[in-house]
């Protein structure tokens, strides 16, 4: 799993943060801490790009929740754009589409964040 933090080309104000791999129990422990500080680096916003996960686990769902919640905690809106459709058919499954706010492009998410 790689995550790679960088400003949104359509407001600087708002970071994306491109994740790649599987989420999942084995990936935890090192994205986690990495999703953490992206949280603290972007407090007017933060943008999860999910366009190359290529799986999430169980684990994978319970690590987005607490991140979705500190950010939540601390102010900082999260949206997530680009899911793979087998990636978001597990969030409506999970009904977590209706909690997490889900894109289909960095427009459209940066502006539900930073109107």
């Amino acid at each position: 799993m790689t995550v790679a933090l960088s400003a949104s080309t359509v407001n600087p104000r708002i970071n994306i943060l491109a994740l790649s791999g599987r989420l999942s129990v084995e990936t935890e422990g090192q994205i986690q801490p990495q999703l953490m500080e992206a949280i603290k680096q972007s407090p007017h916003g933060l943008v999860f790009d999910l366009e190359a996960v290529a799986f999430v686990s169980s684990a994978g769902l319970r690590m987005l929740i607490v991140v979705y919640k500190s950010a939540a905690t601390s102010g900082t809106k999260l949206a997530m754009i680009r899911p793979p459709p087998e990636i978001y058919k597990l969030f409506k499954l999970a009904a977590l589409d209706l909690t997490f706010n889900v894109f289909e492009n960095e427009a459209e998410a940066v502006k539900a964040i930073c109107p």
